[in-house]
């Protein structure tokens, strides 16, 4: 190999750090242990005002925020503004149950990377969304045996 050929960087998605906002113990418990076993670390949070402070204090800690719309104390839309607006760049999920498309685009024009329908729809299909968006931040959704992947430097 030359010395300015291709590199190879393994990136392992199970060093990827979750920021779970959501206020319904049984829902978080669920996506905290599925998560956790595909080899994500996920930190929960069932309080708006809560996950606010915590995003802020550790802005660069969390490669995405799943982060549900309807929380105690402050709601999820409010939380996005505030993030976009203090500058953060970590990519945000919304989780909603609500499904009408005005709902839909004031949280993609607040600054929200994508949402999640409540209940989630298969694995593969919020995989896909995800990669589609195109995020700004660190995260790489990728199937969890594939754990590495080949990027050409220039």
């Amino acid at each position: 190999m030359r010395a300015y050929g291709l590199l190879y960087l393994l990136i392992r998605v199970s060093d990827m750090k979750i920021l779970l906002v959501e206020d319904e113990q049984k829902l978080a418990a669920a996506l905290t242990k599925g998560l956790s076993l595909e080899g994500y670390t996920v930190d929960a949070i069932g309080d708006g005002k809560k996950a606010m402070t915590r995003i802020s204090l550790h802005r660069g800690d969390y490669d995405v925020i799943i982060l549900d719309l309807m929380l105690p104390s402050m709601d999820g839309l409010a939380i996005c503004k505030q993030a976009r607006e203090a500058g953060i760049t970590t990519p945000i999920l919304i989780l909603t149950a609500r499904a009408e498309t005005d709902t839909k685009v004031e949280l993609l024009s607040a600054g929200a990377d994508d949402y999640l329908s409540k209940p989630p729809r298969d694995a593969e299909d919020r995989r896909n969304r995800a990669q589609s968006r195109g995020t700004k931040g660190r995260a790489r959704w990728k199937r969890s045996a594939a754990y590495t992947q080949r990027i050409r430097v220039a």
